[in-house]
């Protein structure tokens, strides 16, 4: 998809055979050098290890430290800045819950233009603009504190929090990396890149922080988390009484359908005044909202499923499809095939065109004029074998059919199988593709 080249086909069953010959193992040898070149070949293309190599030296950790959980490079920054001068605790995990971020939707086909605005740095903000830290949480409201809407959480204001202090520190440094790149180009803006998307990560990995294993405090989570659930209904609650009627959101995003139909510039141009009125009226100097694309027109599915013609300013618009069955690795190919072009038809102002679709996709399925390929499923193994406290799940058997022909399927690998026809439960119906 992104380099225009393909691993060499080598199904997973045939492995131990190839290796019984000396062809097979040459084979082996250059389907496994191939592998390997995609991998360094996709890291550039991604720009993964200058990602990386600053990402490591942000946080003051190794390659493996970098490529661990999100926690541990929080806390290495906030070791970096209390030493000598702040008290760092280490909790633990501590049990408790609080409410996270929140996602709905109304299922339809919008074929007026849907405004998608976002916060920038959302979670960081909040913990800036409210001074959240676990060296500024106060139990009990004082006048020289700040409390968040919709919660019993106070935050001290005489002094200034060391984790918001060193998020707002980040934040104007990736400001400044931007900043850069305008005037560069070529590797030196592929580097700087690099640097300002590492700044990104770590920041907005921060919001769950005081919910992990470093310094767990569900009552200080919790407040981060509501503080953004605020901001983004404020927006939608203004956004709606002037402009339209917003038919999807989550955690910092709202989506405004408009009332009328416009031309896509209009909507770029009336985009920005939207996201710059609501700014203005939350008037917190860190809090934005920012005006993102248009998507016309979008067809909404159930909570998370969403499809449309995305148009970003000075842009072509560009189709994509998210949450529906059809971008899921376990679907298997006819249906998700299927699924997609349902989906392209609906956009396309086509619905008319499905019933004859299904039908001539039934008839091919009843006469068996289909491959193999287009009924197989495929798994990622989520655990090792000896995890798996129930075995009745067909990529689990399939796992074990492999396992007695002397394979060692593990945690990560991709099984594929068909469920043939029959009666009873469907993994006791499985057959993987290679045993």
């Amino acid at each position: 998809k992104y380099l225009n080249e393909k691993k060499i086909d080598c199904a997973y069953g045939d492995i131990r055979k190839h290796f019984e010959t000396k062809e097979g193992r040459t084979f082996l040898a250059t389907y496994c050098v191939k592998d390997s070149w995609l991998s360094h070949k996709l890291l550039k293309y991604f720009n993964k290890l200058a990602q990386y190599y600053h990402m490591a030296n942000m946080v003051s950790l190794g390659l493996d430290g970098v490529l661990g959980g999100q926690g541990a490079k929080t806390y290495a920054l906030l070791y970096r800045e209390c030493k000598g001068k702040y008290f760092l605790p280490h909790t633990g995990k501590i049990a408790g819950k609080y409410k996270g971020a929140d996602m709905d939707s109304i299922p339809g086909l919008y074929t007026t233009p849907t405004v998608a605005l976002d916060f920038a740095n959302l979670y960081p903000s909040v913990i800036i603009a409210f001074n959240m830290c676990y060296s500024t949480i106060s139990e009990n409201k004082t006048l020289n504190e700040k409390t968040v809407p919709g919660t019993d959480c106070h935050f001290n204001q005489s002094r200034k929090g060391i984790f918001p202090k060193l998020l707002k520190r980040l934040l104007q440094q990736r400001k400044a990396v931007k900043k850069q790149m305008k005037g560069a180009s070529g590797v030196e803006r592929s580097n700087l890149d690099a640097k300002q998307t590492a700044i990104k990560l770590i920041c907005n990995a921060s919001y769950g922080f005081f919910s992990g294993f470093k310094i767990c405090n569900t009552k200080l989570a919790g407040a981060v988390t509501a503080a953004g659930r605020y901001y983004r209904q404020f927006a939608q609650d203004y956004l709606e009484n002037k402009y339209g009627r917003q038919v999807y959101h989550h955690t910092d995003s709202v989506y405004i359908n408009l009332k009328e139909d416009i031309s896509i510039d209009e909507c770029h141009a009336l985009g920005d005044k939207m996201a710059s009125e609501v700014t203005k009226e939350i008037g917190e100097e860190v809090i934005i909202l920012e005006y993102e694309e248009t998507i016309y027109p979008m067809l909404i599915g159930k909570s998370g499923q969403v499809a449309g013609v995305h148009r970003e300013p000075g842009r072509q618009g560009k189709r994509k499809i998210k949450g529906f069955k059809a971008t899921r690795l376990d679907t298997i190919p006819i249906e998700a095939k299927l699924q997609k072009n349902i989906v392209d038809l609906i956009l396309d102002g086509k619905s008319t065109e499905i019933e004859s679709l299904f039908k001539k996709e039934y008839e091919r399925i009843r006469s068996g004029n289909v491959a193999f390929s287009e009924i197989t499923r495929r798994r990622k193994l989520g655990k090792d074998l000896e995890e798996y406290v129930s075995q009745n799940d067909s990529a689990v058997q399939v796992a074990l059919q492999m396992k007695k022909q002397g394979d060692n399927p593990k945690k990560g690998d991709i099984v594929e199988f068909i469920v043939t026809e029959g009666q009873g439960a469907k993994y006791k119906r499985t057959v993987g593709v290679n045993t």
